[in-house]
């Protein structure tokens, strides 16, 4: 069972955003995972690629999702995103 933070601050006002939106910003908001790769957020969402990096765009031009890179040692480096709320708790 997915476990979502529901104390977020995005969630006061979800009706400001559309169901894309609101796919992305609920992947982002799991108790557990502060950050996701770009391929677990395709397979969360169920958006297509260019829907999701769209969307995605979005949610990072209004500072609302950040962006990072994971370097694990063994393979290649890895764009990931997370909330921007989340760096504050």
């Amino acid at each position: 069972m997915t476990t979502i933070d529901r104390t977020l601050r995005w969630r006061s006002h979800a009706d400001d955003f559309d169901t894309d939106e609101k796919r992305i910003l609920l992947a982002l908001s799991h108790k557990k995972w502060k950050w996701r790769t770009l391929d677990n957020l395709q397979a969360i969402t169920r958006l297509e690629p260019d829907a999701l990096e769209k969307k995605l765009a979005g949610l990072l031009r209004k500072r609302l999702v950040k962006g990072s890179i994971y370097k694990p040692h063994s393979t290649a480096a890895r764009p990931i995103f997370g909330l921007v709320e989340r760096d504050h708790r």
